[in-house]
């Protein structure tokens, strides 16, 4: 009879523990999944994003129109590092929670370095907020928290090898859109090169009914009836993702003056086909490497790069002869036979 009470009780107390243990396992797998729930599903539904870090450095990042976005509600941002970042958002996945020993340090190093992460999706309040830190050891993951938590994780995207600190950046000019020009050659109205230096050099280029295109000197001018085709329409396919490398926001205002005082070395316009235009002035970039030439001589100007202003602007900007070269032109490249010869001897 004792054996059988105590069975009884044993088993009681088996089922009360079970049913315990599952009701605890079910309220930390509720509270767990909101602290570990980063990724956003439907990141076409997003209308901005707000970064910042702890020194104060922020961006906010507004969707203006489908593919579409600006920094700071001013300049157009980067396409590819718009979509990189919404990418990272929606397939954010954890991929362990920290460790019981490295929990309070990783806490202090988010609580000191880390990049805070408002999400939008068009109410007044962020729909998620996250704090984004430095990578873990093996730099394969990332150190994330929720706001309001106080259990960090290990995120990771599925497939990708590194950490993802470097997509959540604060930096401005990072974001800005480079693109100087970016039309295919059906979009295209007009184009205009002038060389100050040299205006024999200098051209325009308009597109006419029928695609017909006129080719004009501006030394003169004088339309160029009997020009090549082919090298013609083979320039107006060049116009495909053309951008500036970089700004020179750490030249002082003198130093900006003085380059814009100066005579360009090239003065380019391209109009679309919906009249909108975009207007750039190349100037000499003095060289800052103390780099010789081939017979010892100090190289005076940059043999890889220029300066430019851009639509009139006030902002310094350096661009590649590399990339730039595939559009700066002159008259003499559209030339036949004997025409070109002769332009091409004078140079």
């Amino acid at each position: 009879m004792k054996n059988r009470i105590l069975i009884a009780v044993i088993a009681i107390l088996g089922i009360l523990a079970g049913y315990l243990y599952l009701k605890d396992k079910g309220n930390r797998g509720t509270i767990k999944e909101e602290r570990r729930d980063f990724a956003v599903e439907d990141t076409a539904s997003i209308t901005k994003i707000f970064l910042v870090n702890k020194a104060q450095k922020s961006v906010t990042l507004t969707r203006v129109s489908k593919g579409r976005w600006k920094v700071n509600e001013k300049y157009y941002a980067r396409r590819d590092l718009i979509n990189v970042l919404l990418k990272t958002i929606n397939l954010l996945k954890v991929k362990s929670p920290v460790s019981k020993a490295s929990r309070n340090n990783v806490i202090t190093r988010l609580a000191s370095g880390a990049t805070k992460v408002e999400i939008y999706q068009g109410a007044d309040e962020p729909a998620k907020v996250y704090y984004v830190g430095g990578a873990t050891q093996s730099t394969m993951g990332t150190y994330m928290l929720i706001e309001g938590s106080s259990e960090p994780f290990i995120t990771h995207l599925p497939s990708f090898f590194g950490y993802l600190s470097t997509r959540y950046v604060t930096n401005l000019d990072l974001w800005r859109d480079k693109t100087f020009i970016d039309l295919q050659f059906k979009d295209i109205r007009s184009v205009q090169i002038e060389f100050p230096g040299d205006p024999t050099y200098s051209f325009s280029i308009v597109k006419k009914p029928d695609w017909v295109y006129e080719l004009k000197s501006l030394h003169n001018d004088s339309i160029i009836e009997d020009y090549d085709t082919i090298a013609l329409r083979v320039y107006l396919t060049k116009f495909k993702n053309i951008q500036f490398e970089g700004f020179a926001n750490q030249k002082s205002q003198q130093y900006v003056d003085s380059i814009f005082d100066a005579n360009p070395v090239h003065m380019f316009t391209v109009e679309n086909m919906d009249g909108e235009t975009n207007y750039m002035q190349a100037y000499l970039k003095p060289d800052e490497e103390d780099r010789l030439d081939i017979n010892g001589n100090p190289i005076v100007y940059d043999v890889d790069r220029l300066y430019a202003r851009i639509n009139g602007g006030s902002e310094l900007v350096t661009i590649q002869y590399f990339v730039f070269g595939n559009v700066i032109w002159r008259l003499p490249d559209f030339l036949k036979g004997i025409e070109k010869a002769q332009e091409s001897s004078k140079i």
